[in-house]
């Protein structure tokens, strides 16, 4: 029974990685399909079980691996079942308080979105693009200034909970698109789950270091 277990454990893992390679070489992400929602919830279950049929609370490192595994698929679940992503476009002069998510329906923003300039810069001596920057600023209802950030191809605005990243522009300069997402739950957990992993491994490191030592 215990080998069957593993078996199952091993193949889903398998099966998850070749995914995620997938995902990553055609830069298509599987994440919000119900069938891998399903493959991790069976792979988390397969753990669950695996904990309390092999009673690894006797072994505390290897029951924080475990658990970290499962955290971290939880983190997935959460960030399928409870995140919100979308696009909202911004132009100069006119707060943005809204971004459209994927059902075309318009999610409202606790904050607003101001531009107040963006600019394409080039290679020096070129006119290949190097970098999309956005100068842009939080405000509340009052006109109040929250925040002050510029948004780029390799630097986003984290504010509130909610990423924004660069993605489209005017063709007059004028005004952008940028991708929101809001997945506070879902990235707290997974955030969580790494970190019990790094401590399981720098737990069975010293462990064996231990052990070394002794004989």
């Amino acid at each position: 029974m215990k080998s069957h277990n593993f078996k199952i454990s091993l193949l889903i893992w398998i099966i998850l990685i070749i995914v995620l390679i997938i995902s990553t070489l055609v830069n298509y992400y599987f994440y919000d399909k119900w069938w891998f929602v399903a493959l991790m919830i069976v792979f988390a279950a397969t753990i669950i079980f695996n904990i309390f049929q092999r009673k690894l609370w006797k072994r505390l490192e290897i029951m924080i691996l475990h658990c970290s595994f499962v955290m971290i698929l939880l983190g997935g679940l959460l960030t399928f079942t409870t995140s919100q992503k979308g696009e909202i476009h911004v132009t100069k002069g006119t707060p943005s308080y809204g971004f459209i998510n994927q059902r075309d329906e318009t999610q409202l923003l606790p904050f607003n979105v101001n531009l107040r300039n963006f600019e394409i810069k080039y290679y020096p001596g070129t006119t290949s693009c190097a970098d999309y920057v956005a100068d842009v600023f939080i405000s509340d209802d009052n006109g109040n200034v929250l925040e002050e950030k510029s948004i780029s191809m390799n630097n986003i605005l984290k504010y509130n909970g909610f990423r924004f990243y660069q993605n489209e522009f005017d063709d007059d300069l004028n005004g952008c698109t940028f991708m929101v997402a809001h997945d506070p739950w879902g990235i707290l957990v997974t955030y969580i789950g790494y970190g019990m992993l790094f401590l399981a491994i720098l737990m069975v490191l010293f462990k064996k270091i231990k052990d070394e030592i002794k004989r």
